[in-house]
């Protein structure tokens, strides 16, 4: 659809224009919790994500299971996507791509799936289209049905090595995403935030999604870096300190919002920037009670501290700590004693 086709049928439509940079950072958002799920992803830019799912249907329970897992996923990160199975890389990605995905493991019914797909949907350039229609071709089964030395002498070997890696019938290796040991995510505006209490919205999915990310790890974090990114101005970069290792989402809430009430904007916010590099290993929690009905006072202790110097600042607390005074002397060194020369 045209631009100003869309604009006529939808006159309040928000115009975004596509940035490449941001695109690869946002799929590599989606492939950092799809990890937690499948150890094998690679990312193909600049909107898909290839997962190894053979290995994983004893863990789950089968394909179907592995199905559910995923678009459940899906749901609760509030994401569109078309998802398909298929028995090579290329083939999973052309069925998901023309929207013809099914939970199935059945190479044959893969294989007429694609043979329906168009020459366009198999991702060939408009000059192979071309030279293929001229030859009466216009599927891609008609394509598989020709002997492959008189596709490789027709039109040449990478075309023949395309569609080899789409039956299957030559390897193709995926190198395998591995995750930062960081955190990060961006949430970009397309209208301005002019008032601090509209930057809490977005950052409860932040802070839920870092939440998740910890608990994953089996780690916490005593340190979040914000940055609020400004059209006209310079960024504003705020550090958030907590006294102790804290992972819980609602607990970040709250230290920023006492942040941001002592802190009001200066401009305008178009972006936001989370992001975690310092990681603390979880220690087992003071309270006696598994439930979590008992109250543990050292992290009350840590929450208490954590709410001031949010309030007060990093600077405004100080700690006692033993201080050598002037006339203290080393064990074992006699002590001068002055003596009362005023007269009786």
């Amino acid at each position: 659809m045209r631009l100003k086709t869309a604009v006529t049928l939808a006159p309040e439509l928000g115009i975004v224009r596509a940035q490449p940079e941001q695109d690869a950072r946002i799929l590599e958002d989606q492939a950092r919790w799809l990890y937690r799920y499948a150890a094998h992803i690679t990312l193909v830019s600049p909107d898909g994500l290839l997962a190894e799912i053979g290995s994983l249907q004893k863990l789950y329970g089968g394909l179907p299971a592995v199905w559910q897992t995923v678009e459940q996923a899906l749901d609760e990160h509030r994401l569109t996507a078309w998802a398909a199975t298929g028995h090579t890389p290329l083939a999973a990605r052309l069925i998901a791509r023309a929207g013809k995905g099914e939970c199935t493991g059945d190479r044959g019914h893969i294989l007429r799936t694609l043979e329906t797909m168009s020459l366009a949907t198999a991702e060939f350039d408009a000059k192979t289209c071309t030279r293929l229609q001229r030859l009466g071709l216009n599927t891609l089964g008609e394509v598989f049905a020709l002997p492959a030395p008189e596709l490789a002498r027709r039109l040449s070997p990478e075309i023949l090595a395309h569609i080899q890696k789409i039956r299957g019938t030559r390897p193709d290796p995926q190198a395998p995403w591995q995750p930062p040991h960081s955190f990060r995510q961006q949430a970009d505006f397309v209208q301005e935030i002019e008032h601090s209490q509209g930057l809490l919205f977005p950052l409860q999915r932040m802070l839920s999604e870092l939440e998740d990310d910890l608990c994953w790890r089996q780690q916490d974090t005593d340190s979040l870096h914000l940055i609020l990114q400004h059209r006209h101005e310079e960024d504003t970069r705020l550090r958030i300190r907590t006294s102790g290792p804290e992972h819980r989402a609602d607990g970040f809430l709250n230290l920023i919002r006492l942040r941001l009430e002592q802190q009001p904007l200066r401009a305008p916010v178009v972006a936001l920037v989370l992001s975690v590099k310092r990681f603390i290993g979880r220690e087992a929690p003071a309270g006696q009670d598994l439930l979590g009905k008992s109250q543990d006072l050292n992290e009350a202790w840590h929450t208490l501290i954590s709410r001031l110097q949010a309030r007060l600042g990093d600077h405004a607390l100080k700690r006692l700590s033993p201080r050598k005074t002037t006339d203290q002397k080393e064990p074992g060194q006699p002590r001068r004693c002055k003596a009362n020369t005023n007269p009786a």
